[in-house]
């Protein structure tokens, strides 16, 4: 298991679709498995101040940031956020020039985080299996990120050609 500084970690996990029906702070908006999946393994190696929440209506969310329920997802160029807003907003809550940005989540969010951090952006759960084998990965690392995932990196050519398949 390798050693973290979690002031240079940013992670970024995606939100999902089955949400609760009132307002409520993000980390408790979102109800899905995935997402939940993800919140854990994130909380595992951070603190919660370092986790952000990929919305695809509101961008970067903070967990306790009260927000009400939507249809929205990431990619959606009529109701998504854009990549201008996702860097204006790491710029704003000071997460802009962390060192290292774990994503978490498919090929729509590894694009946003990709364009709004390309040094720092590592997708180390990401394998084309799907979000059941990444939830499977998840929980069996949770509280670690193996040494050999530091440097694994996916770059933008190859998350828009996965982008491009998928579609």
């Amino acid at each position: 298991m390798a050693t973290i500084n979690t002031s240079e970690i940013l992670v970024v996990t995606p939100c999902g679709k089955k949400k609760q029906p009132i307002s409520c702070p993000a980390r408790t908006l979102y109800q899905g498995a995935y997402f939940t999946a993800c919140l854990k393994w994130a909380l595992s190696v951070v603190p919660a101040s370092r986790v952000r929440i990929l919305s695809g209506k509101y961008g970067l969310l903070p967990l306790e940031k009260t927000i009400n329920p939507y249809n929205a997802v990431i990619g959606d160029v009529l109701t998504s956020v854009t990549i201008h807003d996702i860097i204006r907003q790491a710029k704003e809550q000071g997460i802009g020039d962390v060192k290292r940005v774990i994503c978490l989540g498919g090929v729509w969010y590894q694009w946003m985080v990709k364009n709004a951090w390309p040094q720092q952006a590592e997708f180390p759960f990401y394998s084309g299996g799907g979000m059941f084998t990444q939830m499977q990965v998840l929980t069996a690392n949770r509280g670690r990120l193996p040494e050999s995932w530091k440097k694994k990196r996916l770059f933008l050519k190859e998350v828009k050609e996965r982008a491009s398949v998928s579609k």
